[in-house]
Formats: C-alpha cells, structure tokens, sequence
C-alpha cells in the first residue's frame, strides 16, 4: 500500500507537466489561427479543424475555439446553418470576457444572424459590438463592425444610417492608414450615396476604391468598383444617349474580367442591366434570368423588377405580371427579416438606453460629488456656528444688513415683474401681427397652387396618367414625377420620411394616387391586378398610421400629405 501511494505521488509532477504541454499546444495553435484568420481563412480553418474533440477543451478555450472557426467560416464565406455555438460564445464572454472578447463575440454574433436573416437581432449584435469598441484598439475590427451593419443598412434600403455608418467605417480604416480597408469602405459608401441618387459622389468613392485597390494589388475590391460603376451608368440612362457596338464591347469586356476577381450573379445582374440599357431585350433577360438563380435574396429582388420592367416595356404584359408577384413576394421575404423601419426603430431604442445608462453613470458620479461637498459644508457649517456663538454681536448687524438686502431684492423683483409684463404685451402684439401676416401669405400660396393644379389637371401629361389603355415610358414617369413635385414641394420629403423603404412601383402609386388616378387605371399602367393594387395601398396605409384601414383611407391620408 505504501509503495503505491509513492508511485502515485511520484508521477503527479508529470501529469501536471503534460497537462501545461497540452494547453500550450492549444494555445499556440489558436494563436496561429487567429493569425491567419483574415487573410487566409482556408488555412485558418484547416489549424482548428487539427484540434481533436474540442467539447473537451476546458471553457474558456472552448470558447476562444469556437470563436475561430465562426469567424473562419465567414471569412471564407461558409453560410451558417444555425446560431446556438455563437450565442453560448457570446454568453461565456459577456461573463468572463473583457471588452476586445465581448466585441469579436458580438460581432461574429451579428454575421451569423445576418447569414441566417434575422436582421433585427443581427443589427442589436452590431450596436452592441461597436458600443464595446469605445477605448479599444483594434481598427480592423472597428471597421468590420461599422462597415457590416453600414452594409446591412444599404441592403435595407435606410440610406442616411447606411451613409453615416460607412463614412464611419472609412475614417476608422483612414486614421489607421489601413488601404484594404480603405478601398472597402469606398465601394460601401459608393453604394450608400447610391442609394439617394447622388451620383457625383457614388462616383467619386467607386473611383477612388479602384485607385486605392490598383496601388494594393486588391483586384476582388477593384472588380467591385468596377461593376457597380458600370450599374451605376445603367442606372442614370447615361448608356442610352449613343448606343453603339464598341460601346456595348467595352463595358461587357470590363464585366467578364471581373467574373475571375469576383464570380456571383451580382455580375450578370449588371450585364443584364448593359444589354437593357443599349437596348438589346434578348440578351438582357438572358442574363437576367440567370441572376435569378442567386441564393442572395437581394440579388434575387432586382432581378425580379429588372425583368418586370424590361417585359413591360416589351410588351409582354402576362410575363411582367409573373415577374412583378415574384418581385413582391421576395420584397415581402426581405421585411419580414426585418424592415428598414424596425431596424430604425431597433437602432433608435439602443441608442436611447445607452443615452439613458450614461445619464445614470453621470447622475451617480455627481452623487458622490455632491455627498463630498454636503460633507464638506456639514464641516464647514460646523465652524461657522461655533465662529457664530462667539460673535453674536457681529451676527446682529449682519442681520439688519441682510434685512436691509432682502428689501432692496424685492423691490427689484417688482420691477422686473412689471418690465416682463411690459414685454409679453409687446411680444403678444407682435405675435398677432405676424400671424395676420402669415394667413394673408398662405392664402396668396393657395391661391397660386390651385391654379398651378388646374392648369395641370387640364395638360396632356395629367390625362394620359388616367387613362387605362395607354402604357408610359420611363420619361413619363419621370415628367410625372417632376410634375407633381412642383405642385407639392413637400411631397416627396414626406414620402420619404414615412416610407424610406418605397420600390418604385409603390413609389409610381403614391404618385398616381396623389393626381386621383382611379385604382383600376393604376393597375393597368403598373401592370398588375387591381388586388394588387388595394392591398398596397391598404399596407401603406397602417405603416403610416400604425391603425389599421382601407385602401380609401390612404388615399385621403395621401391627398392631404
């Protein structure tokens, strides 16, 4: 029995040796990995798929483990299938983390929500990733956090978050004089700007993405100026002003080299949008109809309404309407991960309770100051009574002083009582003044805007938009839309304010309901079927509102907008 105790106290020491051995060993691998992660997430993967049995590993290795390879799959663009390892990485750091751990959790978190379409809860991941990034120095991760929810953003169509997230993005990548980054989060803002049509500068970033990405050697980022520069002409109708065969060869040329830098249907997306553009019907829906065949629903929609679209001007009224359902039940797919509204709204209360949380910090801090500066005067209070016993004299005088003080403030309190008086008589007049002032400019204005309407409702524009055998083209929607914006200046703002999501077939209906189109002539000319049509309406409606109505009340709703 002795000499068996002696065996096991003689090879203690060594388990524990071999025990330190293999965490080393897992330790220096997840190093490795970690290493390799970004730039070669093939050979990340392959360093943590050599760790055998990983359930094994002690918790917090576990974690940094399963961390990893969430992270490596993504960068190697591995869908995920569900979210239950991220969500228990995410809990063991948010207990035993710091706030670097707390912030790769959250943010590996959020590409994984993302990948699985559950966009409100991937975009709270993001908030809460980049609240933790504050007073952390890892740029690199800064900018996957903003530029990944400034991305998520644009594909939800809420331009102004998605410009101010990616402009963001971009300076963490400038100050940190990262160029890849850089040239990244160019293409990103290029899309934002995109996204309210401000031209000039979507060019300027694609542009400056493509210098950046040539100096560096990045082609998949210089492919990807590229591409959406071309969508962008497309876009404007700057192709169609002189359509010729070269012209065609050039753009299509630039898009087939970009298939070996960047192969997805992104690409036949934008061919497609060239043979359109340079009127050519037949290959445009070629390449189209392959972009349909994508597994990114955002790809999926455009295509669906380019194909509308490009049928509808064909002619081909049955395909269009096929096309146009399609469109509508992919875009109704995309709300219900989460519409740009909700995620506002998602991003809105987050940045309340962070103002909230740090109203709290500032109003303990200035607790315990006070608490100090009451103790203080406790102390201070306790000399001045003690100084006060011992010159009671003194304190009589100051007694009448103060006596002799208090009169004189009120009687300078009743004079500004009086003045103030004075003041809010004048003011009250003035008011009164400008308010006649106001009423007999707003009666000069509409004045002038019914007479603006009438001579428009007598035009040639306003009575073809009302008739239901005639087909407009895009020029015509265009004049509508010009048309109708000098009518009602505040129109548009207003639409955009409550529906920053519109298409723009919903976009073309509010402006048909705004001139009273009837329903069934604006089911004709947006090619599609009067229920359609109502239910729309009846949609926009109670997202306007938040109370449930008709297809008619939104018609009132918009006629007073």
């Amino acid at each position: 029995m002795g000499s068996r105790v002696y065996l096991y106290l003689s090879l203690w020491p060594l388990l524990l040796v071999a025990c330190d051995r293999v965490g080393w060993r897992h330790e220096a691998l997840l190093d490795r990995a970690e290493h390799l992660l970004v730039r070669q997430p093939d050979s990340a993967r392959a360093l943590l798929a050599d760790v055998d049995q990983p359930e094994r590993l002690a918790e917090g290795e576990w974690a940094r483990w399963a961390l990893l390879s969430t992270w490596a799959d993504d960068e190697a663009s591995i869908r995920p299938t569900s979210d239950s390892t991220i969500n228990r990485v995410v809990d063991y750091y948010a207990r035993r983390g710091n706030r670097h751990q707390r912030a790769q959790a959250y943010y590996c978190q959020g590409r994984v929500l993302t990948g699985l379409g559950q966009l409100k809860q991937a975009t709270t991941a993001y908030l809460q990733a980049a609240e933790l990034m504050e007073g952390v120095d890892d740029p690199d991760l800064a900018f996957r956090i903003l530029s990944q929810a400034g991305l998520l953003y644009v594909r939800q169509d809420m331009p102004y978050e998605a410009i101010a997230t990616c402009r963001q993005a971009f300076d963490v990548a400038r100050l940190a004089k990262d160029s890849l980054n850089m040239g990244v989060g160019c293409v990103y803002l290029g899309r934002a700007y995109r996204l309210v049509e401000d031209w000039r500068l979507s060019k300027d970033y694609y542009s400056r993405a493509g210098t950046i990405a040539l100096r560096i050697g990045d082609w998949r980022t210089y492919c990807q100026g590229l591409q959406e520069q071309i969508l962008n002409y497309t876009n404007r109708g700057l192709m169609n002003q002189r359509p010729d065969d070269r012209d065609i060869a050039m753009h299509l040329d630039l898009l087939w080299w970009t298939l070996d830098y960047h192969d997805d249907e992104s690409v036949y997306l934008t061919i497609g949008n060239v043979y359109e553009a340079f009127h050519r019907p037949d290959s445009a829906y070629h390449y189209l109809s392959q972009a349909i065949g994508s597994d990114d629903i955002y790809i999926r929609r455009t295509a669906y309404q380019e194909l509308h679209e490009l049928l509808l001007g064909e002619g081909r009224h049955e395909e269009a309407r096929h096309f146009n359902e399609l469109y509508h039940a992919c875009r109704d797919s995309i709300e219900a991960m989460g519409s740009g509204l909700e995620l506002y709204q998602i991003k809105r209360d987050f940045e309340e309770a962070r103002r909230q949380k740090r109203a709290f910090t500032q109003a303990m801090v200035a607790g315990a100051i006070g608490l100090l500066l009451l103790s203080g005067l406790l102390v201070a209070l306790y000399f001045y009574r003690k100084a006060r016993w011992a010159k009671r004299s003194a304190d009589r005088s100051i007694e009448r002083q103060e006596a002799r003080i208090r009169d004189y403030e009120n009687r300078i309190a009743t004079g500004e009582r009086d003045l103030k008086a004075l003041r809010e008589r004048r003011d009250q007049e003035i008011a009164r003044l400008e308010e006649e002032l106001e009423t007999l400019r707003a009666r000069k204005r509409q004045e002038e805007r019914q007479a603006a309407e009438l001579a428009f409702k007598n035009s040639d524009l306003y009575l073809r938009f009302h008739r239901a055998d005639w087909r407009p083209a895009r020029s015509d929607w265009q004049a509508l839309v010009a048309e109708v914006d000098r009518l009602y200046p505040d129109f548009a703002t207003r639409l955009d304010e409550l529906f920053p999501w519109l298409d723009i077939s919903d976009r073309r209906l509010c402006y048909l309901v705004k001139i009273q189109t009837r329903p069934g002539v604006i089911a004709e000319l947006l090619c599609c079927s009067d229920t359609n049509v109502a239910m729309t309406r009846k949609r926009l409606y109670e997202k306007a509102t938040g109370t449930n109505g008709s297809a008619k009340d939104f018609d009132r709703y918009l006629l007073n907008l």
